[in-house]
């Protein structure tokens, strides 16, 4: 895509983010964080003053009705976590100077949240870490799986942890995920990442990941293009699909970072072989792509192709993303109404449009894809 076509689309997402903006509604306001670094890597992008003062804009309008909200949420995808991202984004480029009053409001608001401690990178912890690299929070997150993992020998030392076992539903949300977006596949990409940030962690953080990467083979079942399932060990399962969130594309992105960044051949293989299995069935499932977003949508499996391009060099792997983009492009001017409703930065048209801008220019590193492992 040439930058004169970006510019038509980019146009068009500006136009209705703007008509949508709606900074009255409480579910609305959580996720004009997206909204506001949408428009700042827009300004980035082309120079273009006016969305820097939109995205700004946007920012203060929502930062200060937030902060007034008694219910505050910490998660990232519409709550605290994404607002201290974007400021935190404004600073390090210079647009904005430090505020403390803000950034003390903005760390107490999630450390005293409810949800700030699950193992969950929309839920806590691992999405605060990318937020604040706060150390004590690292220790609570390897503190938090290694528990989980002596749990699990519990179970196996009585023989009850196999592929019958029956465990209650906040367990199975919590721990028995594997996928990219609230699972293990998450976790092993955030630690892969992150393994090197302090010498003091090395050791565990191996013992770790390790345990993560048997954990998701050992949920791989049946020989379909398809073979993890959302939840490892459980019959409540929300079907096989194509997607950023759940499923064999987004593990076997989190196991080729796991084998670059840690260093684990097997891992590599395992992941190339998914991904060669899965791009054989794809044209066949581009029905089941309901949206053109990074979550559930054709935009998030775009990405994933892309990042994978850039880890493998494969060119296959480059056209799978251009098909997937070109299909979310599609989506997205087409004269259905359904997908123009939706503004934020997961499930929403700034996802779409940050994801266009990056991959335009991927030698310009966007910090963003750390919020949904993708770096």
């Amino acid at each position: 895509m040439n930058k004169q076509d970006l510019n038509i689309i980019l146009k068009y997402i500006d136009d209705t983010i703007t008509e949508k903006i709606d900074f009255g509604s409480t579910s609305k306001l959580n996720e004009l964080w997206g909204v506001a670094l949408y428009f700042l890597n827009r300004y980035e992008f082309s120079r273009n003053k006016k969305k820097l003062n939109k995205s700004l804009e946007i920012f203060e309008k929502s930062i200060s009705k937030i902060l007034l909200l008694k219910n505050k949420n910490a998660v990232l995808h519409d709550g605290l976590t994404g607002y201290s991202f974007t400021y935190n984004q404004l600073v390090k480029k210079n647009i904005i100077e430090r505020d403390f009053l803000l950034e003390v409001a903005l760390i107490d608001s999630i450390i005293n949240s409810p949800n700030n401690i699950k193992l969950d990178l929309f839920d806590g912890s691992l999405g605060n870490f990318i937020v604040t690299k706060n150390q004590n929070l690292l220790e609570l997150i390897l503190n938090s799986i290694s528990s989980f993992f002596d749990e699990v020998n519990t179970y196996r030392s009585k023989g009850e942890f196999s592929n019958n076992i029956s465990l209650n539903d906040t367990l199975e949300r919590y721990y028995l995920n594997v996928g990219l977006a609230h699972g293990w596949a998450s976790k092993l990409s955030f630690l892969s990442t992150y393994g090197k940030i302090s010498k003091k962690y090395d050791k565990e953080i191996l013992k770790i990941t390790q345990n993560i990467y048997n954990l998701i083979l050992e949920s791989k079942s049946g020989d379909s293009a398809f073979q993890y399932p959302t939840f490892a060990f459980s019959k409540k399962n929300l079907g096989k699909r194509l997607a950023w969130c759940h499923n064999d594309l987004g593990i076997a992105y989190s196991l080729l970072t796991y084998s670059n960044k840690i260093g684990n051949s097997n891992a590599k293989k395992e992941a190339i072989k998914i991904i060669d299995k899965i791009s054989k069935e794809e044209v066949q499932l581009r029905l089941k792509i309901n949206d053109p977003y990074i979550c559930h949508g054709s935009m998030g499996i775009a990405l994933i192709y892309f990042q994978i391009y850039l880890q493998t060099k494969n060119l296959n792997h480059i056209k799978l993303s251009n098909y997937w983009k070109e299909y979310a492009i599609e989506q997205l001017t087409s004269e259905e109404d359904l997908f123009k409703y939706e503004i934020g930065f997961l499930q929403g048209l700034s996802g779409v449009g940050l994801s266009l801008i990056y991959m335009q220019n991927p030698q310009n590193k966007v910090d963003w894809l750390e919020l949904i492992h993708l770096c």
